[in-house]
């Protein structure tokens, strides 16, 4: 009986061995998981981005006061110019001035302008775009249109090359500051505008 007795109490021991080395086990798990899960979520909901006060905002719902001043942001007024220009411009024989971002993110999803006929404002009195393509010699070279959206109007600067940083001031642009060309705005909601160039 006594052995019996000692073979019990020696199997209780290895159950209690054994359930508490699972706990261990599973409180081990649970720790880990919540170590990698945490940050994980802190980060893919922009918080951590949020609390270092980080200028790319990540999170719309987080950043919306950030957003505002963005230049990736599509506002409403820049959508209403688009499709103005589109429908009350010639934009089948006239060129279309307009920055980086206007011309990929505004012109491209709301307006019915060629994409080829799209110039990029830069610094230069050459045709030119970042993007690699040649625009198409518009048929009335002499007359133009400029595009300009709220973030160019609010901050007075244009991008031509947003992913390597490259900007210019609508001061250093020669086509809005040309002496013997006309310049007229022929259309403004009160953030965005669109100008009309002949020479």
């Amino acid at each position: 009986m006594d052995a019996v007795s000692k073979s019990f109490s020696r199997l209780t021991n290895l159950k209690k061995l054994k359930i508490k080395s699972v706990n261990t086990n599973v409180s081990y798990s649970i720790a880990l998981t919540l170590i990698i899960l945490v940050p994980f979520f802190f980060f893919q909901t922009g918080l951590v981005y949020e609390i270092t006060d980080d200028s790319s905002p990540s999170s719309f719902s987080l950043s919306y006061y950030k957003m505002q001043d963005s230049s990736l942001l599509i506002h409403e007024s820049d959508v209403f110019s688009a499709q103005w220009l589109s429908t009350y411009g010639d934009i089948t024989q006239f060129a279309t001035y307009a920055d980086t971002i206007a011309e990929t993110h505004v012109l491209n999803s709301y307006s019915t302008i060629n994409q080829g006929l799209i110039i990029l404002l830069s610094n230069s009195t050459q045709l030119l775009r970042a993007d690699g393509v040649i625009p198409a010699v518009p048929n009335n070279p002499n007359n133009s249109y400029i595009y300009l959206s709220q973030f160019n109007i609010q901050n007075n600067v244009i991008w031509w090359y947003k992913r390597m940083g490259i900007s210019y001031k609508l001061t250093e642009l020669p086509i809005l500051n040309e002496t013997n060309a006309i310049i007229s705005r022929i259309y403004s909601n009160g953030d965005s505008e669109v100008y009309f160039r002949t020479s």
